[in-house]
């Protein structure tokens, strides 16, 4: 009877023992939801998340039709006489663009708001291009290229 004694007060210590060390542990952990998923850092991976907030057809369009101006933007850029010579005439072509697919008033409509701020700051960090009439220099012209060539493909 004394053996069965102490191996249940053994047992209650140890049980006592893992439930204080599991309040200690959880005190340590904030309450609530699970701690936020980092915030995307590189370009891709903010495109990547912006696309995983639409639907599958909707970014299937969106890339569909980056890719689509990138080619066209990199055509035009081997032609004697090319037609979008500033950052503001890639501007008009990518808003007359978008309008037209997407049948919005603005470039990318209220839906696409924070992907248009996304590559608006893009283009002005990497090519120092802003809404005005700057001259689109062959090797902008490649940056610009490239940069929605990683938006039809995060």
């Amino acid at each position: 009877m004394r053996d069965s004694l102490l191996r249940f007060a053994g047992l209650c210590i140890v049980s006592a023992s893992l439930i204080y060390a599991a309040r200690i542990y959880r005190a340590d952990q904030p309450h609530g939801s699970p701690p936020p998923a980092p915030s995307p850092s590189s370009f891709q991976e903010q495109v990547a998340a912006e696309y995983a907030n639409m639907g599958a057809d909707e970014a299937c369009l969106l890339q569909t039709l980056f890719d689509q101006f990138a080619t066209s933007l990199q055509y035009d850029g081997q032609r004697t006489d090319p037609r979008v010579r500033t950052s503001l005439d890639m501007g008009q072509r990518i808003e007359a663009l978008m309008q037209y697919r997407l049948g919005a008033d603005s470039p990318f409509g209220d839906k696409y708001q924070s992907l248009e701020t996304l590559v608006a700051r893009e283009l002005q960090e990497r090519l120092a291009l802003t809404r005005t009439a700057q001259p689109l220099t062959p090797q902008k012209r490649a940056a610009a290229v490239a940069l929605f060539r990683e938006m039809s493909a995060p």
